[in-house]
């Protein structure tokens, strides 16, 4: 990963050193004696409790296991999330865990990717209701927001999306060159709008660069028809991708998307050492969010948000896209 800046503290960052650690889960273990059972109780779509039953004479028959897990993970009904951070971290316990059973939250939107990437679990059970068990033993685990991801998790998920794009995608298409927007998509939340004169300067180089080379330019913003495009369309799109570049938001999740096999490059717009709109210096971009996996697989560019930038609207330094545009072989 490169990052493209004038200014000398970006280019400095020392950011491998700086984001080696981060927050881990806390883990909490239960033994079943002398209760009868436990209670899992769902709380409003967001996390899972226990409670204890400790009346020997009240049995249950049902839902009996040895060791039990419950994972309570945030933005699980949240898009990028579920691509770099629950599904993951899900295949994961689902073959490494020696849980005999594994309850967690699910959603819509998680089916639908699980659906399209084909992906059936064996241990890992949604809960929808209040549910019964008994269990020798009960583990909860509540996973912080912030923390850094395990590259090896992310790779189990890559690696069934490598297997998708195979099946459901039409390699044959002309190469893209992609440019996310946030501003004229109403999915995007949290403010983080380009300044419209500096998307429009941003947007006419791409546009030039893409005629130029040859690539078929698409401006994303994740709908169709003013709804939410469908999951399996956003993978088509993506897999025909030979440069992707935007600013930081759910729709540049979609490069884990990208096929290997076009040497795909990627520049994503970030907060820098100037200035931090959201996160940390460098720190909140889709290379970070899959565990350092994407820069293994991708050439992986960062451009800092310009010190005037604020959380409702940003800018980069367009000198800094126009040298992007200028390394060779790009394309």
């Amino acid at each position: 990963m490169k990052i493209l800046s004038k200014i000398q503290k970006d280019l400095e960052f020392d950011y491998y050193n700086r984001y080696q650690t981060g927050p881990t889960e806390d883990s909490f273990i239960f033994e079943s004696k002398p209760f009868s059972y436990f209670l899992l109780h769902k709380h409003n779509k967001t996390c899972i409790s226990l409670s204890i039953n400790s009346k020997i004479t009240d049995q249950v028959n049902e839902n009996d296991h040895k060791h039990s897990l419950v994972l309570n993970m945030p933005f699980f009904d949240n898009y990028g999330h579920c691509l770099h951070d629950v599904i993951p971290k899900l295949l994961w316990y689902d073959t490494k865990s020696d849980a005999d059973v594994i309850y967690t939250n699910g959603s819509e939107l998680m089916n639908s990717l699980l659906n399209l990437f084909e992906i059936k679990f064996k241990k890992i059970f949604f809960l929808e209701k209040d549910t019964k068990l008994n269990t020798d033993k009960i583990a909860i685990e509540n996973h912080p927001a912030y923390h850094t991801r395990d590259k090896e998790k992310v790779r189990l998920l890559k690696n069934i999306i490598n297997k998708q794009l195979h099946k459901l995608c039409d390699n044959q298409n002309k190469k893209s060159l992609i440019y996310c927007t946030r501003n004229t998509s109403s999915d995007a939340f949290h403010g983080r709008k380009m300044n419209e004169k500096n998307e429009e300067e941003i947007i006419n180089l791409l546009k030039k660069y893409a005629k130029q080379e040859n690539l078929h330019f698409v401006l994303f913003n994740g709908q169709e028809d003013g709804k939410t495009m469908s999951h399996l369309k956003q993978m088509q799109i993506f897999s025909n991708a030979k440069v992707v570049v935007g600013p930081h938001g759910s729709a540049m999740a979609n490069v884990i998307y990208c096929n290997p096999k076009n040497n795909v490059k990627i520049c994503e717009f970030s907060s820098g050492t100037e200035v931090q709109i959201h996160g940390g210096i460098f720190n909140k971009h889709y290379n970070f969010l899959n565990g350092n996996l994407l820069e293994e697989i991708y050439d992986y560019y960062l451009i800092p948000f310009t010190k005037g930038s604020t959380s409702e609207v940003t800018d980069i330094d367009i000198d800094n896209l126009k040298d992007f545009l200028n390394i060779p072989n790009l394309t």
